[in-house]
């Protein structure tokens, strides 16, 4: 196996336990927005030494948003959560 086989076969399992542990965000975010990885965890190529980028896209527009502000705020408190220390 590769390097780069081996770090996507981590970034995979990585990513799945991270989608385990957000279940409670994803039920906020469900038909309002998504959260994207991008970088090396979005290519399947992180390391160790790979820091998690993630953005959340919300659905609708700047005057009418259809995720609330509260709801922002407790789906980062959860990506935090899930991803600190690790």
């Amino acid at each position: 196996m590769s390097l780069l086989e081996h770090r996507r076969d981590k970034v995979k399992s990585r990513l799945e336990t991270l989608q385990e542990e957000l279940k409670k965000a994803e039920e906020l975010a469900k038909g309002k927005a998504c959260v994207y990885s991008t970088g090396s965890f979005g290519r399947g190529e992180a390391s160790v030494h790979s820091d998690l980028d993630l953005f959340i896209v919300g659905r609708g527009t700047k005057e009418e948003r259809h995720l609330t502000n509260l709801d922002e705020i407790l789906i980062k408190a959860k990506l935090i959560e899930a991803t600190k220390g690790k």
